[in-house]
Protein backbone atom coordinates (compact mmCIF):
# COMPACT_ATOMS: atom_id res chain seq x y z
CA UNK A 1 0.00 0.00 0.00
CA UNK A 2 1.26 3.59 -0.72
CA UNK A 3 1.62 5.39 2.34
CA UNK A 4 -0.10 8.40 2.80
CA UNK A 5 0.90 11.76 4.15
CA UNK A 6 -1.45 14.95 4.86
CA UNK A 7 -0.40 18.35 4.83
CA UNK A 8 -2.15 21.71 5.27
CA UNK A 9 -0.97 24.94 4.88
CA UNK A 10 1.04 26.12 8.02
CA UNK A 11 -0.95 29.49 8.44
CA UNK A 12 -3.83 28.33 6.81
CA UNK A 13 -7.64 30.24 7.05
CA UNK A 14 -11.11 29.04 6.19
CA UNK A 15 -11.80 29.37 2.38
CA UNK A 16 -8.22 28.95 1.40
CA UNK A 17 -8.82 26.42 -0.99
CA UNK A 18 -5.31 24.56 -0.28
CA UNK A 19 -5.12 22.34 -2.90
CA UNK A 20 -6.69 23.86 -5.29
CA UNK A 21 -3.56 23.24 -7.66
CA UNK A 22 -1.04 20.82 -7.48
CA UNK A 23 2.32 19.87 -9.17
CA UNK A 24 5.58 17.81 -7.80
CA UNK A 25 8.40 16.48 -9.33
CA UNK A 26 11.17 14.44 -7.29
CA UNK A 27 11.67 15.85 -3.98
CA UNK A 28 9.96 19.27 -4.48
CA UNK A 29 6.13 20.08 -4.34
CA UNK A 30 4.01 22.97 -5.11
CA UNK A 31 0.43 23.64 -3.45
CA UNK A 32 -1.96 26.06 -4.87
CA UNK A 33 -4.13 28.33 -2.28
CA UNK A 34 -5.64 30.15 -4.67
CA UNK A 35 -8.02 31.92 -2.44
CA UNK A 36 -5.95 32.85 0.60
CA UNK A 37 -6.06 35.44 2.16
CA UNK A 38 -2.77 37.75 2.53
CA UNK A 39 -1.92 40.59 5.15
CA UNK A 40 -5.92 41.00 4.85
CA UNK A 41 -6.30 41.29 0.75
CA UNK A 42 -9.00 38.16 0.29
CA UNK A 43 -8.70 36.15 -2.57
CA UNK A 44 -5.30 37.25 -3.42
CA UNK A 45 -3.94 33.54 -3.48
CA UNK A 46 -0.22 32.12 -2.50
CA UNK A 47 1.33 28.85 -3.35
CA UNK A 48 3.47 26.76 -0.89
CA UNK A 49 6.50 25.14 -1.50
CA UNK A 50 7.02 21.61 0.02
CA UNK A 51 10.06 19.42 -0.11
CA UNK A 52 11.00 15.59 0.90
CA UNK A 53 13.51 14.94 3.64
CA UNK A 54 14.24 12.06 5.39
CA UNK A 55 10.95 10.51 4.14
CA UNK A 56 8.52 13.25 4.80
CA UNK A 57 7.30 16.01 3.58
CA UNK A 58 7.53 19.39 5.18
CA UNK A 59 6.57 23.39 3.53
CA UNK A 60 9.82 25.23 3.48
CA UNK A 61 8.49 28.51 1.69
CA UNK A 62 5.36 30.47 0.67
CA UNK A 63 5.16 32.20 -2.81
CA UNK A 64 2.78 35.38 -3.16
CA UNK A 65 3.01 37.74 -6.18
CA UNK A 66 5.46 41.12 -5.47
CA UNK A 67 2.64 43.42 -6.15
CA UNK A 68 -0.51 40.92 -5.61
CA UNK A 69 -3.89 42.16 -4.87
CA UNK A 70 -7.21 41.47 -3.54
CA UNK A 71 -8.99 39.25 -5.80
CA UNK A 72 -6.22 38.09 -8.14
CA UNK A 73 -6.50 34.17 -7.13
CA UNK A 74 -2.81 33.40 -7.64
CA UNK A 75 -1.89 29.84 -7.69
CA UNK A 76 -4.91 29.13 -10.07
CA UNK A 77 -2.77 27.00 -12.34
CA UNK A 78 0.62 25.92 -11.84
CA UNK A 79 3.28 24.74 -14.11
CA UNK A 80 6.58 23.42 -12.74
CA UNK A 81 9.83 22.90 -15.29
CA UNK A 82 13.11 21.86 -13.68
CA UNK A 83 14.20 25.26 -12.03
CA UNK A 84 11.38 27.34 -13.51
CA UNK A 85 7.90 27.72 -11.95
CA UNK A 86 4.83 29.66 -13.64
CA UNK A 87 2.32 30.66 -11.64
CA UNK A 88 -0.99 32.49 -12.94
CA UNK A 89 -2.95 34.71 -11.37
CA UNK A 90 -6.28 35.20 -14.05
CA UNK A 91 -7.87 37.80 -11.98
CA UNK A 92 -5.15 40.21 -11.60
CA UNK A 93 -5.58 43.34 -12.81
CA UNK A 94 -3.53 45.27 -15.18
CA UNK A 95 -3.15 48.55 -16.23
CA UNK A 96 -6.57 49.55 -14.58
CA UNK A 97 -8.38 46.48 -17.11
CA UNK A 98 -10.41 44.20 -14.57
CA UNK A 99 -9.37 40.45 -15.09
CA UNK A 100 -7.13 40.73 -17.67
CA UNK A 101 -4.46 38.39 -16.14
CA UNK A 102 -1.37 37.52 -15.54
CA UNK A 103 1.28 34.88 -14.72
CA UNK A 104 4.24 34.68 -12.93
CA UNK A 105 7.39 32.93 -13.87
CA UNK A 106 9.39 32.24 -10.44
CA UNK A 107 13.10 30.40 -10.57
CA UNK A 108 15.25 28.32 -7.95
CA UNK A 109 17.80 29.77 -7.00
CA UNK A 110 20.16 28.73 -4.04
CA UNK A 111 17.17 26.44 -2.86
CA UNK A 112 14.70 29.50 -2.66
CA UNK A 113 12.22 30.08 -5.13
CA UNK A 114 12.39 33.77 -6.43
CA UNK A 115 10.08 35.92 -8.67
CA UNK A 116 11.88 36.60 -11.53
CA UNK A 117 9.52 38.24 -14.70
CA UNK A 118 5.52 39.22 -14.53
CA UNK A 119 3.84 37.50 -17.64
CA UNK A 120 0.94 40.11 -19.33
CA UNK A 121 -0.15 40.04 -22.91
CA UNK A 122 0.69 43.24 -24.77
CA UNK A 123 -3.09 42.67 -26.60
CA UNK A 124 -4.39 41.58 -23.27
CA UNK A 125 -7.99 43.35 -22.43
CA UNK A 126 -10.76 43.70 -19.55
CA UNK A 127 -12.09 39.85 -18.69
CA UNK A 128 -9.52 38.31 -20.70
CA UNK A 129 -8.65 36.44 -17.62
CA UNK A 130 -4.83 35.17 -18.58
CA UNK A 131 -3.79 32.23 -17.14
CA UNK A 132 -7.48 29.72 -16.32
CA UNK A 133 -4.66 27.30 -17.50
CA UNK A 134 -0.66 26.59 -17.94
CA UNK A 135 1.44 24.09 -19.03
CA UNK A 136 5.31 24.85 -20.64
CA UNK A 137 8.76 23.22 -21.95
CA UNK A 138 11.92 24.50 -22.41
CA UNK A 139 10.96 26.98 -25.21
CA UNK A 140 7.72 28.13 -24.95
CA UNK A 141 5.03 28.85 -22.24
CA UNK A 142 1.34 28.32 -23.06
CA UNK A 143 -1.24 30.07 -21.16
CA UNK A 144 -4.73 29.64 -21.50
CA UNK A 145 -7.01 32.82 -21.41
CA UNK A 146 -10.93 33.71 -22.35
CA UNK A 147 -14.55 32.79 -22.25
CA UNK A 148 -15.50 35.40 -19.44
CA UNK A 149 -19.26 36.71 -20.45
CA UNK A 150 -19.55 40.62 -19.89
CA UNK A 151 -22.68 42.42 -21.23
CA UNK A 152 -24.00 39.12 -22.90
CA UNK A 153 -20.49 39.04 -25.08
CA UNK A 154 -18.32 36.01 -24.48
CA UNK A 155 -14.32 37.09 -24.20
CA UNK A 156 -13.28 34.57 -27.12
CA UNK A 157 -11.14 31.90 -25.92
CA UNK A 158 -7.24 31.88 -26.98
CA UNK A 159 -3.88 31.11 -25.62
CA UNK A 160 -1.01 33.12 -25.26
CA UNK A 161 2.33 32.07 -25.74
CA UNK A 162 5.73 33.13 -24.92
CA UNK A 163 8.98 32.20 -25.91
CA UNK A 164 12.22 31.28 -24.33
CA UNK A 165 14.85 34.55 -23.52
CA UNK A 166 17.57 34.87 -26.00
CA UNK A 167 19.61 35.22 -23.21
CA UNK A 168 20.54 33.11 -20.70
CA UNK A 169 18.95 35.44 -17.95
CA UNK A 170 16.94 37.50 -20.32
CA UNK A 171 12.91 37.92 -20.30
CA UNK A 172 10.71 35.65 -21.98
CA UNK A 173 9.02 37.40 -25.03
CA UNK A 174 5.58 37.44 -25.83
CA UNK A 175 4.99 35.10 -29.33
CA UNK A 176 1.84 34.23 -31.19
CA UNK A 177 -1.83 33.98 -29.57
CA UNK A 178 -3.40 30.74 -30.79
CA UNK A 179 -7.02 31.60 -31.20
CA UNK A 180 -9.85 28.66 -30.70
CA UNK A 181 -10.29 26.79 -34.02
CA UNK A 182 -13.76 27.10 -34.07
CA UNK A 183 -14.70 30.46 -33.34
CA UNK A 184 -18.57 29.67 -33.73
CA UNK A 185 -18.58 27.48 -30.56
CA UNK A 186 -17.51 30.23 -28.24
CA UNK A 187 -18.54 28.02 -25.01
CA UNK A 188 -16.34 25.21 -26.18
CA UNK A 189 -13.68 25.85 -23.40
CA UNK A 190 -10.63 26.48 -26.01
CA UNK A 191 -7.50 26.51 -23.09
CA UNK A 192 -8.86 25.29 -20.14
CA UNK A 193 -6.66 22.77 -20.20
CA UNK A 194 -3.05 22.10 -22.04
CA UNK A 195 -0.36 19.87 -22.13
CA UNK A 196 3.30 19.81 -23.47
CA UNK A 197 5.72 17.72 -24.34
CA UNK A 198 8.95 18.74 -25.95
CA UNK A 199 7.37 20.03 -29.44
CA UNK A 200 3.96 18.61 -29.23
CA UNK A 201 1.01 20.46 -27.59
CA UNK A 202 -2.22 19.25 -26.74
CA UNK A 203 -4.86 22.11 -25.98
CA UNK A 204 -8.18 21.06 -24.58
CA UNK A 205 -11.66 22.24 -25.72
CA UNK A 206 -13.79 20.28 -23.41
CA UNK A 207 -16.98 21.82 -24.25
CA UNK A 208 -17.30 21.49 -27.69
CA UNK A 209 -20.12 20.35 -29.39
CA UNK A 210 -19.19 17.48 -32.23
CA UNK A 211 -22.53 16.90 -34.31
CA UNK A 212 -25.59 17.09 -32.19
CA UNK A 213 -23.51 16.26 -29.26
CA UNK A 214 -23.70 19.32 -26.85
CA UNK A 215 -20.20 18.99 -25.10
CA UNK A 216 -18.83 16.10 -26.05
CA UNK A 217 -15.36 18.36 -26.88
CA UNK A 218 -12.43 17.86 -28.69
CA UNK A 219 -8.50 18.37 -27.87
CA UNK A 220 -6.18 20.03 -30.34
CA UNK A 221 -2.95 19.25 -31.22
CA UNK A 222 -0.15 21.16 -32.28
CA UNK A 223 3.54 20.74 -33.22
CA UNK A 224 6.16 23.17 -33.60
CA UNK A 225 8.03 23.17 -36.74
CA UNK A 226 10.22 26.24 -38.05
CA UNK A 227 9.53 28.00 -34.76
CA UNK A 228 6.08 27.98 -35.14
CA UNK A 229 3.23 26.28 -33.90
CA UNK A 230 0.53 24.56 -35.85
CA UNK A 231 -2.59 22.70 -35.40
CA UNK A 232 -1.93 19.79 -36.88
CA UNK A 233 -4.81 17.31 -35.70
CA UNK A 234 -8.13 17.24 -33.48
CA UNK A 235 -8.93 14.33 -31.24
CA UNK A 236 -12.31 13.00 -30.44
CA UNK A 237 -13.24 10.28 -28.78
CA UNK A 238 -14.39 7.43 -31.02
CA UNK A 239 -17.00 6.70 -28.57
CA UNK A 240 -17.86 10.46 -27.58
CA UNK A 241 -21.33 11.49 -26.24
CA UNK A 242 -23.15 14.58 -25.05
CA UNK A 243 -21.52 16.42 -22.23
CA UNK A 244 -18.58 14.06 -21.94
CA UNK A 245 -16.27 17.18 -21.23
CA UNK A 246 -13.31 15.33 -23.48
CA UNK A 247 -10.57 17.02 -22.77
CA UNK A 248 -11.46 18.55 -19.26
CA UNK A 249 -7.60 17.29 -18.03
CA UNK A 250 -4.54 16.41 -20.25
CA UNK A 251 -1.46 14.75 -19.39
CA UNK A 252 1.26 14.00 -22.09
CA UNK A 253 4.50 12.09 -21.79
CA UNK A 254 6.65 11.69 -24.72
CA UNK A 255 4.21 9.55 -27.71
CA UNK A 256 1.49 8.67 -25.04
CA UNK A 257 -1.20 10.95 -23.99
CA UNK A 258 -4.08 10.94 -21.85
CA UNK A 259 -6.94 12.76 -22.17
CA UNK A 260 -10.23 12.74 -19.00
CA UNK A 261 -13.64 12.67 -20.08
CA UNK A 262 -14.97 12.91 -16.77
CA UNK A 263 -19.37 13.01 -18.36
CA UNK A 264 -18.53 9.61 -20.01
CA UNK A 265 -22.06 7.43 -19.17
CA UNK A 266 -20.71 4.04 -18.64
CA UNK A 267 -23.57 0.98 -18.37
CA UNK A 268 -25.76 3.43 -18.30
CA UNK A 269 -24.99 5.52 -15.08
CA UNK A 270 -24.30 9.04 -15.85
CA UNK A 271 -20.68 10.83 -15.40
CA UNK A 272 -19.10 7.38 -14.17
CA UNK A 273 -16.26 8.99 -16.45
CA UNK A 274 -13.11 7.68 -18.20
CA UNK A 275 -9.65 8.05 -19.41
CA UNK A 276 -8.80 8.01 -23.40
CA UNK A 277 -5.08 6.81 -24.05
CA UNK A 278 -3.50 7.85 -27.04
CA UNK A 279 -0.57 6.65 -29.14
CA UNK A 280 1.20 8.83 -31.11
CA UNK A 281 2.62 6.33 -34.41
CA UNK A 282 4.29 7.51 -37.32
CA UNK A 283 3.35 11.33 -36.73
CA UNK A 284 -0.06 10.80 -35.90
CA UNK A 285 -2.20 10.31 -32.62
CA UNK A 286 -4.25 7.23 -32.71
CA UNK A 287 -7.21 6.31 -29.82
CA UNK A 288 -5.61 2.70 -28.29
CA UNK A 289 -7.66 2.00 -24.95
CA UNK A 290 -10.27 3.54 -22.89
CA UNK A 291 -9.62 3.21 -18.98
CA UNK A 292 -12.27 3.73 -16.01
CA UNK A 293 -12.46 2.49 -12.53
CA UNK A 294 -12.55 -1.11 -11.57
CA UNK A 295 -15.30 -0.22 -9.31
CA UNK A 296 -16.93 2.84 -11.08
CA UNK A 297 -19.89 4.30 -10.49
CA UNK A 298 -22.68 7.30 -11.39
CA UNK A 299 -21.48 10.84 -10.44
CA UNK A 300 -17.89 9.56 -9.78
CA UNK A 301 -16.45 11.91 -12.36
CA UNK A 302 -13.42 9.91 -13.11
CA UNK A 303 -11.09 11.70 -15.03
CA UNK A 304 -11.98 15.15 -13.75
CA UNK A 305 -7.87 15.36 -13.28
CA UNK A 306 -4.95 13.22 -14.97
CA UNK A 307 -1.00 13.11 -14.65
CA UNK A 308 1.37 10.76 -16.29
CA UNK A 309 4.95 10.12 -15.53
CA UNK A 310 6.57 7.56 -17.69
CA UNK A 311 4.83 4.15 -17.06
CA UNK A 312 2.76 5.63 -14.17
CA UNK A 313 -0.79 7.35 -13.99
CA UNK A 314 -2.61 8.95 -11.46
CA UNK A 315 -6.35 9.65 -12.49
CA UNK A 316 -8.91 11.43 -10.18
CA UNK A 317 -12.57 11.19 -9.19
CA UNK A 318 -13.51 13.77 -7.57
CA UNK A 319 -16.93 12.90 -7.09
CA UNK A 320 -17.09 9.56 -5.78
CA UNK A 321 -18.71 8.19 -2.37
CA UNK A 322 -20.96 11.75 -1.68
CA UNK A 323 -17.97 13.40 -2.96
CA UNK A 324 -15.28 12.27 -0.99
CA UNK A 325 -13.47 11.96 -3.69
CA UNK A 326 -10.90 8.98 -5.09
CA UNK A 327 -7.60 8.63 -7.01
CA UNK A 328 -6.54 5.80 -9.04
CA UNK A 329 -2.92 4.55 -9.58
CA UNK A 330 -2.50 2.33 -13.12
CA UNK A 331 0.71 1.57 -14.16
CA UNK A 332 1.49 0.35 -17.94
CA UNK A 333 2.91 -3.69 -17.75
CA UNK A 334 3.53 -5.47 -20.54
CA UNK A 335 2.19 -2.60 -22.91
CA UNK A 336 -1.26 -2.07 -21.32
CA UNK A 337 -2.62 0.07 -18.53
CA UNK A 338 -3.78 -1.63 -15.39
CA UNK A 339 -5.10 0.06 -12.37
CA UNK A 340 -3.20 -1.09 -9.35
CA UNK A 341 -4.43 0.78 -6.48
CA UNK A 342 -7.41 3.34 -5.68
CA UNK A 343 -6.32 5.87 -2.78
CA UNK A 344 -8.54 7.87 -0.61
CA UNK A 345 -7.99 10.54 2.17
CA UNK A 346 -7.69 8.67 5.69
CA UNK A 347 -9.82 10.96 6.85
CA UNK A 348 -12.57 11.91 4.16
CA UNK A 349 -15.45 13.67 4.71
CA UNK A 350 -18.70 14.45 2.19
CA UNK A 351 -17.97 16.96 -0.35
CA UNK A 352 -13.81 17.55 0.32
CA UNK A 353 -13.33 16.71 -3.60
CA UNK A 354 -10.18 14.68 -3.07
CA UNK A 355 -8.73 14.01 -6.41
CA UNK A 356 -10.37 17.18 -8.14
CA UNK A 357 -6.57 17.86 -8.70
CA UNK A 358 -3.46 15.61 -9.24
CA UNK A 359 0.13 15.18 -9.81
CA UNK A 360 2.18 11.94 -10.15
CA UNK A 361 5.79 11.28 -10.85
CA UNK A 362 7.76 7.77 -10.61
CA UNK A 363 7.72 7.75 -6.95
CA UNK A 364 4.63 10.00 -5.21
CA UNK A 365 1.39 10.45 -5.74
CA UNK A 366 -0.05 14.08 -4.74
CA UNK A 367 -3.76 15.01 -4.11
CA UNK A 368 -5.76 18.07 -3.57
CA UNK A 369 -8.75 18.36 -1.52
CA UNK A 370 -9.55 21.90 -1.52
CA UNK A 371 -12.50 22.20 0.07
CA UNK A 372 -11.51 20.10 3.33
CA UNK A 373 -12.48 21.54 6.59
CA UNK A 374 -9.30 21.51 8.83
CA UNK A 375 -10.16 22.19 12.59
CA UNK A 376 -12.64 24.50 12.71
CA UNK A 377 -11.80 26.48 9.09
CA UNK A 378 -13.94 25.35 6.59
CA UNK A 379 -12.82 24.46 2.97
CA UNK A 380 -9.39 25.32 4.25
CA UNK A 381 -8.19 22.24 2.16
CA UNK A 382 -5.00 19.80 2.09
CA UNK A 383 -2.80 17.89 0.18
CA UNK A 384 -2.46 14.18 0.22
CA UNK A 385 1.32 12.95 -0.50
CA UNK A 386 1.34 8.87 -1.40
CA UNK A 387 4.88 7.27 -1.80
CA UNK A 388 5.27 3.87 -3.42
CA UNK A 389 7.04 1.77 -0.81
CA UNK A 390 8.83 -0.22 -3.50
CA UNK A 391 10.35 2.88 -5.23
CA UNK A 392 10.94 4.93 -1.65
CA UNK A 393 14.54 4.12 -1.06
Amino acid sequence: MWSEQKIVADDGGPKSWFGSWVTVSDTMALVGARAASVDGRANQGAVYVLRKANGKWSQVQKLVASDGAAGDQFGAAIALHGSLAVITAPFARVNGRTWQGAAYLFALVGGTWTERQKLVSASGISLDTLGTAVAFNASTIFIGAGGANTGGQIVPRKVYTFEAPLTRNGPWIEGPTLPSPDPVDVNDSFGASIAVSADVALIGARASTIGANIGQGRVYVYERSHGAWTSVQKLVATDGGTRDNFGVSLAIDGTTAMIGAPGVVINGQVSTGAVYCWERTHGAWAQTSRLVAADGAAINLFGGSVSLSGNTMLVGAYGANAYRGAAYLFRRIAGSWKQVEKLTAGDAAPGNVFGYYTAVDARTALVGSYTAKVGSNVQQGAAYFYTDPATDT
